[in-house]
C-alpha cells in the first residue's frame, strides 16, 4: 500500500522470485513464511520512504530495491540466496 496523510493512494503489485541453488530450494520452501514476512517488511521500507513515488522503474531505483529485499532475504535464511528477481512490478490505483 502506498499511503499519503493516511489515505491509501495506490497499491505496488510485485512478483518476486528468490534465487538460490538447486540443493536449496527444499531448505528456502521451509523459510517460506520468514521469508514473506522479511521481504513484505521491507517492500513497506521502501514504500514508505518514497522508493515508489515518481519514476519507480528507474534503473537505480530498481538497484536499491532489489538491495534491500536481497538483503531482507539474506537475513531471514541461512541457506544462500544470490538474489531476489522481480519478475512483475505494477502500480494499481486504491
Amino acid at each position: 500500500p502506498l499511503m499519503r496523510q493516511g489515505d491509501l493512494n495506490d497499491v505496488m503489485i510485485l512478483t518476486l522470485t528468490v534465487q538460490t541453488d538447486a540443493a536449496s530450494v527444499e531448505a528456502i520452501g521451509k523459510k517460506e513464511h520468514a521469508l514473506r514476512d522479511a521481504l513484505l517488511r521491507q517492500l513497506l521500507i521502501h514504500a514508505n520512504t518514497g522508493g515508489f513515488d515518481g519514476n519507480f522503474t528507474a534503473d537505480r531505483n530498481l538497484v536499491t530495491l532489489r538491495e534491500g529485499l536481497l538483503q531482507a532475504a539474506k537475513a531471514a535464511t541461512d541457506a544462500p540466496v544470490t538474489a531476489v528477481l522481480i519478475e512483475d512490478i505494477a502500480r494499481q490505483p486504491g
